[in-house]
């Protein structure tokens, strides 16, 4: 029990280190396992008890980290699907975040992190995971240039194999800002691409891009 934030997501009941299964951890995946940096919306999944958490990938096996959101954040439905084609209709609940929502988050006496509602918090649509990507068999690094300061939740290790072999990329769950400035560095093979880049957080029609970043004296020559 607790203590005292998208897209849609699946009632689930698998433990742990099965909840981020390996295709959602490597969606991006280009030429012979490179991945590259991109910014999602965190998915939602749901315990047998009713909780809901968001799925950080945090380490080897697949292994998540669950940071707990606030029901009071989220738009909860039922929804009827099949299992498979000929699968008799079943009824699930579904979530997604609550327009408008704003929000905070907290640490637990047991290092638990939980997202919760707040009225001078964060707008729940500024929620992002932030993916380094990294080479094959090599591995990302994200890191941040301030100002504007950087409001990361938490930061985990999406393992791209078992045990990492075939590649490891940090993955941070973060609260988006306008210039957020990104720094990324990517080892392994790269079959000719970039090993570091700088990008810029912006948001463009409404969404949330990683943009990459050109020089201030060049910037000035292209607009």
């Amino acid at each position: 029990m607790l203590s005292s934030c998208g897209a849609g997501a699946e009632s689930v009941t698998k433990p742990d280190r099965w909840a981020c299964p390996r295709p959602e951890v490597l969606k991006g995946v280009g030429k012979m396992g490179a991945t590259y940096p991109r910014l999602v919306r965190p998915p939602l999944e749901r315990t047998e008890a009713g909780y809901w958490y968001i799925p950080v990938p945090n380490g080897v096996h697949y292994r998540v980290k669950r940071i707990w959101v606030n029901r009071r954040l989220l738009d909860v439905r039922k929804e009827k699907y099949k299992a498979w084609r000929d699968a008799p209709e079943e009824e699930r609940e579904v979530a997604e975040f609550k327009k408008g929502a704003l929000f905070t988050w907290m640490n637990t006496e047991k290092g638990n992190i939980v997202i919760k509602p707040c009225d001078v918090g964060f707008p729940i649509e500024d929620l992002r995971l932030l993916y380094s990507g990294c080479g094959y068999r090599g591995y990302g690094k994200i890191e941040y240039k301030e100002p504007p300061k950087a409001r990361v939740i938490y930061q985990g290790e999406a393992y791209h194999s078992p045990r990492g072999s075939l590649g490891v990329e940090q993955c941070h769950l973060i609260v988006c800002t306008e210039g957020l400035r990104v720094s990324i560095t990517r080892t392994g093979r790269l079959y000719g691409s970039w090993s570091q880049m700088d990008f810029i957080v912006k948001k463009v029609n409404g969404e949330w891009k990683l943009l990459e970043m050109v020089e201030d004296d060049l910037e000035k020559h292209l607009e």
